[in-house]
């Protein structure tokens, strides 16, 4: 005779070791899935897709000696707000071209670089200098880096905010060397650091003059204070100037980063005067390849103009723990989610389901109140 009990069932769990890899599986997920929403990576060019930018480089443009110094030929175009003017007022010749006798490298840009963390919102930017020095009659003395570098951003090819949007912004550090570390995550990380934005409603601004179309502009505006705002962090890392920017809780969006100019600065430093061809005429500016109009206004600064297309695609590296975490992870999630087959002895059921939902099975054998026997297969 059929035992007619009822409320009573018998319940075998999975495998110990199979159920342990379950639990291990949701402690490693929560562990991966709290995100470091208030700290920056300063591991950033390991830990995610980091694209890079070369310049044209002028310390190798040195004459005999080391005593004057020229530029490139076709790296510096007033009408592409490219600049390479890394030494000081030009008011020397060598051949038929305009020479300086003080060149800056911490003015010198090598490489520019980029890396966007789309899962904390997070931008980082590295601005590559040739060194800390300065070199002047041949004689190198190290300077450090105490100038103004910054990095202006948009999704408009021109850098020009228009139609009553906000789409250009520039972000920048003054004096680096004295104010932050090597750490984002230290105190003063945000201290000289400050963004500025492209104000659509001014009335002046046109176009950072990469189709010059109008002088005398507004240049940007402020959208912080100096040293205000902790989501705009910088750090010295050897001879380059980092930036970490929390564009998420700044409110913008990752397509502003597909035009970048990177540029460090010593003469013109005014963020009024920053879209450099609408504020100087040619005459004004000058140039390095002319000894009738040798380079005026525009002076001791170095930029490189960089585009992305499409916008940058988010780093696919997760900000687990460590390497070991990822391979727990997939150990267990194998053993999380694989179907496997469980007997409902006297219940005349048989199913399959996921061992993760076993607590549900159990449920399910309480509410329907049979007398089962539940194997795992």
């Amino acid at each position: 005779m059929r035992n007619q009990l009822r409320d009573q069932f018998i319940l075998q769990v999975p495998h110990p070791g199979r159920f342990s890899a379950s639990l291990l599986g949701m402690v490693v997920i929560f562990q991966a899935a709290a995100v470091r929403a208030d700290t920056y990576a300063d591991d950033w060019q390991t830990q995610f897709k980091v694209t890079t930018f070369e310049d044209v480089r002028t310390d190798d443009n040195a004459s005999s000696g080391s005593t004057l110094w020229t530029i490139d030929n076709k790296a510096d175009v007033y009408s592409k707000e490219l600049y390479e003017r890394p030494v000081a007022s030009m008011d020397e010749t060598v051949g038929s071209k305009p020479a300086s006798e003080t060149y800056y490298e911490f003015i010198d840009i090598s490489t520019g670089s980029i890396a966007i963390d789309k899962k904390s919102e997070h931008a980082y930017f590295s601005i590559d200098l040739t060194g800390d020095a300065e070199v002047s009659d041949g004689t190198s003395v190290i300077k450090g880096f105490s100038e103004n570098y910054r990095i202006r951003f948009s999704s408009d090819r021109n850098f020009a905010s228009e139609d009553g949007e906000v789409s250009s912004y520039m972000i920048g550090v003054k004096g680096p060397s004295g104010n932050v570390s090597g750490s984002f995550n230290d105190s003063g990380s945000s201290a000289g650091t400050q963004i500025w934005f492209d104000d659509p409603a001014d009335g002046a601004v046109t176009g950072t003059g990469l189709s010059i179309t109008d002088e005398g502009t507004s240049g940007y505006a402020e959208l912080t204070s100096e040293g205000s705002s902790s989501d705009i962090r910088a750090r010295i890392d050897g001879n380059s100037i980092q930036f970490a920017l929390n564009y998420g809780n700044l409110g913008l969006e990752k397509k502003l980063f597909r035009n970048l100019i990177f540029e460090a600065n010593k003469g013109v430093t005014d963020p009024q005067n920053s879209f450099f061809n609408d504020a100087y005429s040619f005459e004004d500016a000058g140039s390095p390849y002319d000894t009738e109009n040798p380079p005026g206004s525009i002076y001791e600064v170095d930029t490189l103009l960089a585009r992305n297309g499409g916008g940058m695609r988010a780093a696919p590296v997760p900000e687990m723990g460590s390497g070991i975490s990822a391979v727990f992870l997939i150990g267990a999630m194998f053993y999380l989610f694989r179907p496997r087959r469980f007997r409902l002895q006297g219940c005349r059921a048989e199913t399959v389901i996921p061992s993760f939902y076993l607590q549900f099975a159990w449920s399910v054998i309480v509410r329907h109140r049979m007398r089962c026997r539940l194997r795992f297969q």
